[in-house]
């Protein structure tokens, strides 16, 4: 194995990792958001007294897009470590992580432009900052998962066909 796809595997095996672990620390920041910050309980407050039902119904969204966004950006950490590891090559994952940077910058794009319309305060702003920070640091591990993942395929096929290659002049030479 030439170094430069040695070094490729292991930035595709560190970006994977660094992408479960930032998908945990957003979870975490959003469980304390929820925890610490009395806006969303008062909040839930007001809307379980007025519809109960329409209460259940946003805790259910709230809790289904944290997972899904745990459960996809796990599915493309572990794909891509996997791959690193030379166990599973799939291109699958490739382009939900494509998807899923661009899902991440649009939701960073509203969040600035709510975070602009809104009288902000110490908490506001730093919410704002940290979210801004942590999805510009995903988006950046997608797109080297992205990168890294492409080179590799790129680095094998030619691998591949060099090795086909010589084994025809091998065979020509014996005849």
């Amino acid at each position: 194995m030439e170094p430069k796809q040695r070094k490729l595997l292991n930035t595709l095996f560190t970006s994977g990792t660094a992408l479960v672990v930032f998908v945990l620390l957003d979870a975490v920041k959003l469980l304390v958001y929820f925890i610490l910050d009395p806006t969303p309980r008062y909040v839930l407050e007001l809307i379980f007294a007025d519809n109960p039902a329409v209460g259940w119904i946003f805790i259910a969204f709230v809790g289904g897009v944290t997972l899904l966004d745990i459960a996809v950006s796990c599915f493309i950490g572990f794909s891509a470590r996997s791959e690193a590891k030379g166990k599973k090559r799939n291109i699958f994952y490739v382009v939900v992580a494509i998807i899923w940077a661009i899902i991440v910058v649009c939701g960073s794009v509203f969040t600035l432009i709510d975070a602009f319309f809104e009288a902000p305060t110490i908490s506001s702003i730093f919410d704002v900052v940290v979210s801004t920070a942590i999805s510009a640091v995903v988006v950046y591990v997608l797109i080297d998962i992205v990168i890294c993942s492409l080179k590799i395929r790129k680095i094998n096929k030619e691998n591949k066909n060099n090795n086909n290659e010589s084994k025809e002049k091998d065979k020509e030479v014996l005849k």
